[in-house]
């Protein structure tokens, strides 16, 4: 793992988080992943701009294509860090997708240490007029609600999950982005698991009508 700034902050904001425990499990799951050379797989396996348009021409053709809630836990969020995680979602090569984000973010908008949290309502909105500029619609597949009170990283993803109404949620942190085949492959396997009538998905996905604790 680098050691540099933004990796120093975000480490902070999970040892705020988790709690010292969880923050060194993390850390040494993360000197564990230097072990394997990801990077350099990663390159070379990542999908071309012309897979990911083929993708979309493909995703766009299928029949009853299961929308994909991504629920996100806002808390104290750097502007650097949301945009980042935005427009990860929004470059998806499959367009049948909303992001849920729930912010529990205090109103005095204090920060880690001198970073300054901006208002993240101001920074949501701008992305939803580019969303519905994207897809042309008056609704954007962007959805923000924010929190009377922060209810912790648990309590946060409930209410994001709460505001879902796709067929499948997925998770993801504030400060993380996925790659643009990610949703894609997702219903892919999930359509693939309908025709064999199998219920086998990937762990971070589950159906929303069932009780989250």
């Amino acid at each position: 793992m680098k050691i540099n700034a933004t990796n120093i902050k975000k480490g902070l904001r999970y040892l705020k988080h988790y709690g010292f425990k969880e923050f060194l499990i993390r850390l040494e799951e993360k000197q564990e992943q230097e072990a394997v050379p990801y990077d350099e797989w990663f390159q070379k396996m990542k999908a071309t701009e012309q897979e990911l348009q083929q993708q979309k021409k493909e995703s766009r053709k299928w029949k009853n294509a299961p929308k994909i809630s991504v629920v996100v836990p806002l808390y104290q969020t750097p502007e650097k860090f949301l945009c980042e995680m935005i427009v990860s979602v929004q470059a998806s090569s499959y367009e049948n997708w909303e992001l849920c984000l729930a912010d529990g973010t205090p109103n005095d908008h204090s920060g880690i240490g001198d970073e300054k949290v901006n208002d993240l309502f101001t920074i949501v909105e701008e992305y939803q007029k580019k969303d519905c500029t994207i897809t042309g619609k008056e609704k954007s597949r962007i959805v923000y609600k924010k929190l009377e009170q922060n209810e912790g990283i648990a309590g946060n993803t409930n209410q994001a999950i709460a505001m879902a109404d796709g067929d499948y949620v997925a998770f993801l942190d504030h400060d993380d982005v996925i790659t643009p085949d990610a949703l894609y492959e997702m219903a892919e396997k999930l359509l693939q698991c309908r025709e064999k009538r199998t219920f086998q998905t990937c762990y971070i996905l589950m159906r929303i009508k069932q009780t989250v604790r």
